[in-house]
């Protein structure tokens, strides 16, 4: 009798506790939820040093607001064979007012002439990594975060201090990759995407883009130059997005971010990008508004080149600045670049100021020169991969990805007219 009671006893026992931990297990769960649903508590705590801000636009920017940098670099596996520094050809901030709901996308030109962070020089926004990879930054040991930094810091003096809160970047590979696990985008392609020697690559119409040819399309420069370009990335990631969001795939971005380690990096972790995937779901993509910064095609000489600029128009960047962050920020001096040099009758160039702007060739993207002498210790760089770069026959647009793919069926989104940011990983 003892026994048995005994025996009844420590089955209670057992029971309440398999209730307690029961109990517990779901209210840490429904805390869990309710604290990622509240991406702003994950995402604001991140940023102990917001006092050591550099500007006091930073230091007073709106806390309900996060701003994020998007770096679409241009390399790949088969380029490292070749080199060991890339460019980010691809530069989006995406700014998110968690307070109202609205979100915005600002794409920086490549090419646009900036002074770069902690250098006494101006020159594309693109080479800021570079600068600070090679160069260093003050506090900062490794190169490549060095880089980064440079960029960043580099495009919050272009927005006139306004905070880039976290960064998020993505190589060729990685763009490839990200698209073949999801599955493909579908997307209706305005023209049709071709190589240099005229090679179809992706055609024109309705279709589902696999990765490589949802990244053919990120990099064409044929219609509009870099500025075309922009917009069309633009467009693809807001119309990715929609489809992401429609087939309840947001949720999946941690997941796939988890397995890229090699071609993604981010301030980020893993809690604040599940956060920010819940948080989507309450994001409508036709209220994302889009602008690019405007400028001209300036040129000027550098070392033995005549390099071509995206001079930034000072007085719709301070109009720009306004209409997305809230913020009045200085006008800076206007900048006018002195034209390209002219070759005199005994073939030698010749430096004639203010001459040279006002016929200028139209603006294509391309680089019209190799990345310029100074600051390179040795010979200026040249990119052979420039206009020539293809990807093997078996990766053309068309083919099943091999990858793992997470399959949501076959959105009709014909008419969406979108963007999402994933990132064009120039041509060159």
């Amino acid at each position: 009798m003892r026994r048995s009671r005994r025996k009844q006893r420590n089955k209670k026992r057992v029971l309440w506790a398999g209730i307690v931990l029961l109990v517990i297990a779901v209210f840490s769960g429904c805390l869990a939820w309710n604290h990622l649903r509240h991406p702003l508590a994950i995402l604001r705590p991140a940023l102990e040093d917001e006092a050591n801000w550099e500007t006091e636009i930073a230091k007073n920017f709106d806390k309900d607001v996060i701003n994020f940098l998007l770096l679409g670099f241009d390399r790949t596996a088969e380029r490292d064979k070749v080199f060991q520094i890339y460019r980010p050809d691809t530069m989006i901030v995406v700014s998110v007012n968690f307070r109202s709901g609205e979100m915005a996308l600002l794409s920086i030109p490549r090419d646009s002439y900036v002074n770069i962070y902690e250098r006494d020089i101006y020159d594309k926004i693109n080479s800021s990594y570079m600068y600070g990879h090679e160069y260093g930054i003050k506090g900062v040991t490794d190169p490549h975060l060095a880089g980064l930094t440079s960029t960043v810091k580099t495009a919050e003096d272009l927005l006139g201090g306004i905070p880039i809160h976290y960064y998020f970047t993505v190589d060729m590979d990685g763009v490839v990759e990200i698209i073949d696990k999801l599955g493909g985008i579908y997307y209706d392609v305005e023209i049709p995407i071709k190589d240099t020697d005229g090679r179809l690559l992706v055609d024109k119409g309705y279709q589902k883009l696999d990765g490589n040819g949802y990244l053919q399309y990120c990099r064409y420069r044929g219609v509009g130059g870099d500025i075309g370009r922009t917009q069309r990335q633009q467009q693809l990631l807001i119309a990715t997005f929609k489809q992401l969001k429609q087939a309840g795939k947001l949720v999946k971005i941690p997941q796939v971010y988890k397995s890229l380690t090699e071609t993604v990096d981010t301030n980020l972790n893993l809690s604040q990008m599940a956060a920010l995937a819940l948080y989507g779901k309450e994001i409508d993509p036709e209220d994302i508004k889009s602008h690019v910064l405007a400028g001209s095609i300036q040129w000027a000489p550098r070392g033995e080149f005549d390099i071509c600029y995206l001079v930034i128009d000072e007085q719709a960047r301070v109009e720009l600045i306004k209409e997305l962050f809230g913020v009045k920020v200085e006008e800076r001096p206007q900048i006018t670049l002195p034209g390209p040099r002219v070759w005199t009758e005994n073939n030698g160039p010749e430096q004639v100021p203010g001459e040279g702007q006002e016929e200028e060739p139209p603006f294509t993207g391309e680089d019209e020169s190799p990345v310029p002498e100074e600051p390179w210790p040795e010979e200026p760089w040249e990119d052979p991969w420039e206009d020539t770069w293809e990807e093997p026959e078996d990766d053309q647009p068309g083919g099943e990805p091999e990858d793992e793919q997470l399959d949501w069926g076959n959105p009709d989104l014909s008419g969406a007219g979108g963007i999402i940011i994933i990132l064009d990983l120039g041509e060159g």
